[in-house]
Order: C-alpha cells, then sequence, then structure tokens
C-alpha cells in the first residue's frame, strides 16, 4: 500500500476537515469519547497552527496522517497531533511524518523538539522511544520527550 506525504505549511482548505477528523476520531477511540473543551487547538483548527508546519500522509486523496512541528523559540519546535488512521497503523505512516517533521526541523536549523504523551498510552511510548527520543520526565500522567538535532546528522 504506498502512502504518499506532502508537506504543507498550512493544510490546503480541502484538507482541513479531513485532517481535523482523523485527529478526533483517533482521540475517541484512545479515550472512548472526545471532549471539545480538553482541546482548544481542534476546535480553531488549523488556525492555532497557522505558525507551524502541518504535514499529513495521504494514501490518494485520503488523510491517513498527521503530525504538526510548532515552533516554540528560534532553536526549538513541539511535535504536536501525531496521528494516524486504525486502518493504515503499524505500516510506517507515523514513522515517515515523524522522519519527515525532524527533516523539516533540521532545514530550519532547530537543535531541538520536545513533545509529550499520555504515560498510559504505551505504544505511543515506545514509538518515541524506537525512534530516539530521549525520556526526560513525567508529570500528571504524560511523559515527556526531547530529541536533540545536534546530535544526529
Amino acid at each position: 500500500m504506498a502512502v504518499a506525504v506532502a508537506a504543507v505549511g498550512q493544510l490546503e482548505l480541502h484538507d482541513v476537515a479531513s485532517a481535523r477528523a482523523l485527529i478526533v476520531q483517533g482521540l475517541t477511540e484512545r479515550w472512548g469519547s472526545y471532549v471539545p473543551g480538553f482541546n482548544p487547538d481542534l476546535e480553531d483548527f488549523p488556525n492555532a497552527y497557522k505558525d507551524a508546519l502541518v504535514l499529513v500522509a495521504k494514501h490518494g486523496t485520503e488523510v491517513v496522517g498527521t503530525g504538526v512541528l510548532q515552533p516554540v523559540s528560534p532553536n526549538a519546535a513541539n511535535i504536536l497531533r501525531m496521528s494516524v488512521a486504525r486502518a493504515f497503523q503499524r505500516q510506517g505512516v507515523g514513522s515517515l511524518i515523524l522522519h519527515h517533521l525532524l527533516y523539516a526541523a533540521r532545514e530550519r536549523k532547530l537543535h531541538r523538539i520536545d513533545l509529550e504523551t499520555t504515560a498510559s498510552w504505551t505504544s505511543a511510548v515506545e514509538f518515541y522511544k524506537r525512534h530516539n527520543f530521549r525520556p526526560t520526565h513525567q508529570c500528571n500522567g504524560d511523559h515527556y520527550f526531547t530529541f536533540d538535532l545536534s546530535e544526529t546528522p
């Protein structure tokens, strides 16, 4: 199954609804429901990410994965909203998106990437560890990770 990734600064209008729906679906599958108040960025999607790089993975014209690189300083960014459609999980889509986000961070001369995920979401925790993200700490049920771009080619 071929999956093509297109990088965009801002989501194109025709992908906004599909990308948001994919993220909401992933949250619903994980938590059993979606609570808008807990996700204000999704209620203002994509405006909440207008200064970010948003990547989508597509199978044909279908959005099957998302990832956001959100600058937080001239040298650092956060990775947010990594999501892959259930039917495309464990097929390398998440890894492909993550590699493109890291490539974009290097192109922007960033030094560090940070992210967080829920500690009980063990598949996500293991995913980031497999991709050489270093755990920094845990707080309020979340795992925090960092990736030092200066340590990798």
